[in-house]
């Protein structure tokens, strides 16, 4: 029993590293409220009706695997359609791009 014990942050981030590589968005590329232009795919989209229509939320991956969340009820995009969007960071998170302001480019 005595061999059983935590690992450090540091152990378990170099393991998650190998197995499905760098979190990129802590690469501090951006800020927010920075205003950025990116080519994405639509990776995944979920829908949720309310009062106001439907409101879509959707996750969008660019060249260098970066995850950008996208809330909007102005678009309807389908899954693994390419488009390149004006977009501001509202939200930096550990493994994601939280953005709005979307204009397609």
């Amino acid at each position: 029993q005595d061999d059983i014990h935590m690992k450090s942050h540091e152990e378990v981030k170099r393991y998650v590293d190998i197995l499905i590589g760098p979190n990129t968005p802590q690469d501090n590329q951006w800020a927010v409220n920075d205003w950025i232009e990116k080519t994405v795919t639509i990776r995944t989209k979920e829908t949720n009706e309310s009062r106001f229509g439907a409101k879509h939320k959707y996750g969008m991956v660019d060249s260098e695997n970066n995850l950008f969340v996208w809330e909007t009820g102005a678009k309807d995009y389908k899954v693994d359609v390419v488009v390149t969007l004006k977009m501001k960071v509202k939200e930096i998170k550990e493994n994601s791009i939280v953005v709005w302001y979307c204009k397609e480019v």
